[in-house]
């Protein structure tokens, strides 16, 4: 005996699924992120060490780094970018990833 509701077609839950399996592709396709050493930049550890940004940075990841962070929360619209830029380029440099943003 057939029954309608066991069988019926919902293409919500048909779209919900396709979209589920396409991410899943997606995300197999992505390359995996290393983080085996997560590297935070601070500003104020900086300033006390009487080093740069750049400096410390490049201290990171010379020493294995794979992620390195930017951590600037009083940083204006332009110094924040410019701070990003520099460490997106060191990141790149080091074949690192850098992960930016205001937190």
């Amino acid at each position: 005996m057939w029954c309608a509701h066991a069988s019926a077609f919902d293409p919500r839950r048909a779209r919900r699924a396709r979209f589920a399996i396409a991410d899943w592709a997606a995300a197999a396709r992505a390359p995996r992120l290393d983080l085996r050493l997560y590297a935070v930049t601070d500003p104020g550890c900086d300033a006390r060490c009487g080093r740069s940004r750049a400096d410390a940075a490049a201290a990171a990841l010379a020493g294995g780094a794979t992620l390195l962070q930017l951590r600037e929360k009083a940083a204006n619209g332009a110094a924040f970018l410019a701070a990003a830029r520099e460490l997106v380029a060191l990141a790149a440099l080091h074949g690192a990833r850098a992960r930016v943003g205001r937190l």
